[in-house]
């Protein structure tokens, strides 16, 4: 099979119910790590075999931060995503040194009790201003076009743009976390629903 190789990770989160092996399809595959129980669930999908389900503050996926969460120019991440409004955040990808030192997060926000697609650049917070429907699967995307972000939300774009150029990375001593983060109890997925099936499918590519 034939991958672009602009494309920097990509799991579709294929596999056999209960399974801990999350398989990163991408030209250069990454090396993913579960944690607790973050399994595969074929109860609940929206297409292929199967989704991502967390259950705790303890199921999460982690990374080798690596250049592919270097983002210098154009970039894309796309999900589909079937969860309940989070109490806080619930991050799709995100980059910590500890439990303070936030580089970035792209998740959904409860913001009055609906959820927004969500960037935050270690500075500022940037917010889709369109809601993505609970308990249904969704289409969500993150578009930086020219310095430019904008949010996508099946298919439509929504109402927020943001001025983000430069560089957007981890630190050298920063964890990726994928789904949750183990030592803030309100940033994790596992509280929208059990099991929240987070992502169908997760890419990444970088222009």
């Amino acid at each position: 099979m034939l991958f672009r190789s602009s494309v920097s990770l990509l799991l579709h989160m294929d596999g056999t119910n209960g399974s801990a092996t999350i398989t990163d399809n991408s030209p250069s595959p990454a090396t993913i790590t579960s944690n607790g129980n973050a399994t595969i669930t074929t109860a609940n999908k929206r297409f292929g075999t199967g989704s991502l389900a967390l259950n705790s503050q303890a199921d999460y996926l982690t990374l080798a931060k690596g250049s592919r969460f270097t983002f210098e120019g154009d970039f894309v991440i796309e999900a589909f995503v079937n969860c309940a409004v989070p109490s806080a955040f619930a991050a799709f990808i995100e980059a910590r040194s500890g439990a303070t030192a936030q580089m970035f997060a792209f998740g959904l926000r409860n913001v009055s009790g609906t959820m927004q697609l969500e960037f935050y650049d270690g500075v500022n917070t940037n917010r889709s201003g369109t809601a993505v429907a609970a308990n249904t699967w969704s289409h969500v995307a993150f578009v930086r076009t020219s310095g430019t972000l904008s949010f996508y939300i099946n298919g439509s774009k929504a109402a927020n743009t943001f001025s983000i150029p430069g560089t957007i990375a981890p630190s050298s001593s920063s964890t990726v976390y994928l789904g949750a983060l183990p030592f803030r109890s309100e940033e994790h997925t596992s509280e929208l629903q059990s099991p929240c099936n987070l992502v169908c499918r997760l890419l990444l590519e970088k222009k």
